[in-house]
């Protein structure tokens, strides 16, 4: 497999269906007692933002650390293929056996509630709604960035000797896309529990999908 655009753009739109970040989003923005809408949009964008710039940052700081394990211990990459196959199959197992709630209480419970229940503590300032989206990518990279993880490792053994400033770029401003969209739609006024709504119809067939995906780049992983 050669990491180009299609693939990059496919992987990012994966795991910008992430329920865990649009539904801490959406949260967030239900449990506020915004004032207006416009001081929704802040909040919003600055949580997104805040989320963009750590989920970059890391994955700049990850590209080299990445290199290096794999230069030195080639067996890194395949470790993680490994954890991303066996991902997607207990994903697929409960996604079949009907054991699991939806991703969003997966990945898992009681630490999403107690990050999502920080957003009644925390002030109602874009400055504080920029570092709880920083928390939230920080908290989220282990538990169920796998995807993230996975392009990265692909991009390790694929395109070693290119700049990956843009490919990261691009890809982590797709993820952000739909928490975007869902910000700007409150200033609309329309209502955030739509998307909560349309997560819950549509979960099953997302989380079928993102299983698949993790078995088949856990897998490409294990054999490259």
């Amino acid at each position: 497999m050669q990491l180009n655009l299609p693939i990059i753009i496919g992987i990012a739109l994966a795991d910008s269906a992430n329920p865990v970040t649009i539904g801490i989003l959406s949260k967030l923005l239900l449990t506020q007692k915004l004032t207006s809408n416009q001081r929704s949009v802040y909040k919003g964008i600055s949580y997104t933002s805040g989320y963009f710039v750590t989920s970059y940052v890391t994955g700049l700081f990850l590209l080299p650390l990445f290199y290096l394990s794999y230069h030195t211990f080639p067996f890194t990459l395949h470790l993680l293929g490994i954890i991303v196959t066996i991902t997607g199959f207990l994903e697929l197992y409960y996604h079949i056996n009907n054991k699991l709630q939806p991703r969003f209480n997966y990945s898992p419970l009681n630490h999403t509630l107690r990050i999502t229940n920080l957003s009644q503590k925390l002030p109602t300032s874009p400055t504080s709604s920029f570092i709880y989206g920083m928390t939230v990518a920080i908290y989220e990279l282990p538990l169920s960035r796998f995807l993230y993880l996975t392009i990265i490792a692909i991009y390790i053994l694929t395109l070693p000797a290119q700049n990956p400033i843009h490919m990261l770029a691009l890809y982590n401003t797709i993820v952000i896309t739909p928490l975007v969209i869902i910000t700007l739609s409150t200033y609309k006024g329309l209502s955030i529990k739509r998307y909560i709504l349309w997560q819950q119809q549509y979960h099953s067939q997302l989380h079928l999908g993102v299983s698949l995906l993790h078995i088949i780049l856990g897998l490409w992983l294990l054999i490259n």
